[in-house]
């Protein structure tokens, strides 16, 4: 009895970020986006691989708003600072306390996502993002298995542009 070994498929690559799990994977025609939170499924993408350019450019971002709102937070600290070392420190003991607390919240909800994070970009033709690909973070296995994922879209649509388009190589 013969027993070979399985390889994943390197046509599906799954990546979770901030709680939310995204799946991408490819036949010779379309690309499929499905995301999922928390086993909720939210819905599915599909375009055409013609129409998406053959170019996966490396990203780095982070999501701006969280930026702004980590930036705004120093200012409660500060408040806390002030308020702490100032005459109303005695009337109002709980004053500082509290603002220091809404630093922290603010702070601590905001970081993570504000933090830029490396991405796969596939845009369309036109330039526009269809999807954007966690880079791996530096798990073993996994830079060779993106890379071999990219590899592959890539020349998935390049196939099938030359299969629409009649281009030869």
């Amino acid at each position: 009895m013969n027993i070979s070994q399985l390889s994943p498929s390197v046509n599906r690559i799954e990546f979770e970020d901030g709680g939310r799990t995204t799946i991408v994977e490819f036949d010779e025609r379309h690309i499929y986006v499905s995301r999922r939170k928390w086993h909720i499924e939210l819905g599915t993408t599909t375009r055409l691989l013609h129409q998406l350019s053959k170019t996966i450019s490396p990203a780095s971002t982070n999501e701006p708003s969280a930026a702004n709102e980590v930036r705004g937070s120093w200012l409660w600290l500060l408040g806390a600072i002030v308020v702490y070392f100032s005459n109303y420190s005695a009337s109002i003991p709980l004053l500082a306390p509290a603002l220091g607390l809404v630093w922290l919240v603010k702070f601590s909800l905001n970081i993570r996502a504000a933090i830029p994070k490396d991405w796969l970009v596939v845009n369309d033709d036109w330039g526009m993002v269809v999807v954007q690909i966690r880079a791996p973070g530096g798990e073993s296995g996994g830079s060779s298995r993106h890379q071999m994922f990219v590899h592959a879209l890539s020349r998935a649509i390049e196939t099938a542009k030359q299969k629409e388009y009649g281009l030869s190589k």
